[in-house]
């Protein structure tokens, strides 16, 4: 391959579709996205049967669609102006299974005849232990879905948003990578299992692009408390793998790094607490002698909290045997980003819950990442 010419946008030229996708993809990003918050968002239709409702309409679907065929194929722009009500695929008599929701572009200029873009519903197949199915070419991911076994109807709690959205104005640290995102959710949710997992609406940041020797940035805020004491834990996990932090040893095991996790140590149940990100995880802090819950401000709040007398709360958890805890005690202030080095990829984050008994509730999430590269 050698240099194209002529350059985009040469005044006598004449230039090609890819031509000028290519030239969005450096402004945009070359994973694409959605445009606006609430485009192309997956919903329950209904009363709830076996189908979902994906927005339309502006704002509500316009995305731009990342061409895989070739590495120079580029976004595709697209619209959809109303409501598109998607059919899903009988359930299985025996096991789950997990679909996707995706945008399918169609372009005869690399394969095939037709020339398309298209929502559509991904089948998975039914599992044990269903996992989602690989994207198609050229497509956007909107949501999973949750299909139960004997399954009836595709509720709320069944769809897990997928959404990414693109960056206007910033050329990324790779080339056409996403470098940042944010996921701002002031819903009050809960969650009862005892395996960490995502609240009802994910603390997630998708499509993160790390370029070789780059960090990962990650910054947390939110309120959060538990219906039994000390039961609740949250942690920062990076795709399906809990975060991590070097230590000398742990109860004896001589870890070289153990799983890091917040936890309240709480005196009071269902007392409102802030739960922060700090330079080694996730931090809570103790309700112990306090009368009054906590309550975010809406401007001009720090990151992090203060705790007086080891207040501020967190555990490692031996990655090898996970009955191996160790509390971790620090007093006074502790907040701020908590910076990851990880494989050049590409990643989602987010923040998870788990309570070993009762519930662990959250609200007022404020989750911001941004890669850093050197």
């Amino acid at each position: 391959m050698t240099q194209t010419s002529p350059p985009y946008c040469l005044q006598a030229g004449s230039h090609s579709a890819e031509t000028f996708r290519r030239a969005i993809s450096t402004l945009l990003g070359s994973a694409g996205g959605i445009v606006a918050a609430g485009d192309y968002a997956v919903s329950q239709h209904g009363g709830g049967n076996m189908s979902v409702d994906v927005a339309g309409g502006v704002p509500g679907g316009q995305a731009w669609v990342p061409g895989s065929s070739v590495p120079s194929q580029g976004l595709y722009q697209t619209y959809n102006n109303a409501t598109a009500t998607l059919a899903v695929a009988a359930s299985d008599v025996t096991n789950a299974r997990v679909d996707v929701v995706e945008i399918q572009i169609s372009d005869s200029a690399y394969a095939g005849v037709t020339d398309s873009a298209a929502l559509t519903v991904l089948t998975g197949t039914p599992s044990g232990s269903p996992v989602a199915p690989s994207l198609s070419a050229s497509s956007l991911a909107l949501a999973n879905l949750a299909v139960a076994a004997n399954a009836t109807q595709i509720l709320t709690a069944n769809i897990t948003d997928r959404r990414s959205q693109v960056r206007f104005g910033t050329i990324s640290p790779a080339y056409g990578a996403p470098w940042s995102g944010s996921s701002i959710i002031a819903a009050t949710e809960s969650r009862t299992n005892t395996a960490y997992g995502t609240l009802t609406t994910p603390d997630q940041v998708a499509g993160l692009v790390l370029p070789t020797n780059g960090i990962i940035e990650v910054l947390y805020q939110a309120t959060w408390q538990e219906s039994v004491t000390g039961a609740a834990r949250a942690a920062i996990f990076i795709g399906a793998n809990q975060m991590q932090i070097a230590t000398d040893a742990i109860a004896g095991s001589n870890a070289a790094t153990v799983q890091e996790q917040a936890k309240t140590a709480a005196g009071t149940a269902n007392f409102d607490m802030p739960l922060a990100s700090s330079p080694i995880g996730l931090v809570g802090v103790t309700t112990s002698g306090k009368s009054t819950g906590h309550s975010d401000v809406t401007t001009g709040q720090a990151i992090g909290l203060l705790g007086f007398g080891g207040n501020v709360r967190a555990e490692i958890v031996d990655p090898g045997n996970s009955s191996n805890v160790t509390a971790i005690s620090v007093a006074m202030g502790f907040g701020g980003p908590v910076q990851l080095f990880l494989n050049a990829g590409t990643y989602t984050i987010s923040v998870q819950f788990k309570s070993s008994s009762g519930s662990v509730t959250a609200k007022n999430r404020r989750l911001y990442c941004r890669v850093k590269p050197y």
